[in-house]
C-alpha cells in the first residue's frame, strides 16, 4: 500500500522475516522498479512518521542515504538534516 506523506509517496515494502531480507542495492533496484528511490529522510517530522510506521516491527529497514566522497541521497539531494551523534 502506498502512503502519501507532505510531497513524498512511500511504500512500506517489508520481508516476513529476516531471511528474506534484501541488500541495499536490492532494494534500491525494487525501488527503481516502481520509479522511485530508496527514502531520503529530509526532517525530524518525517523521521517521527517513519519511525511510527515500523513501530512492532524487528526487521532491519535501508534508507536512500550513500557514502561516495560526500554524503547524500539517492535522489540526489544533499543532506541536510542528521540524527546521528
Amino acid at each position: 500500500n502506498w502512503l502519501y506523506f507532505g510531497h513524498k509517496c512511500l511504500l512500506l515494502h517489508l520481508p516476513d522475516g529476516p531471511r528474506e531480507g534484501k541488500s541495499w542495492k536490492d532494494a534500491q533496484s525494487i525501488c527503481s522498479l516502481f520509479e522511485g528511490s530508496l527514502v531520503a529522510i529530509e526532517d525530524e517530522i518525517e523521521q517521527a512518521y517513519i519511525t511510527m510506521l515500523l513501530q512492532g516491527h524487528s526487521v532491519g529497514v535501508w534508507i536512500g542515504l550513500r557514502d561516495e566522497d560526500t554524503m547524500k541521497w539517492t535522489n540526489g539531494k544533499p543532506v541536510s538534516y542528521t540524527n546521528w551523534s
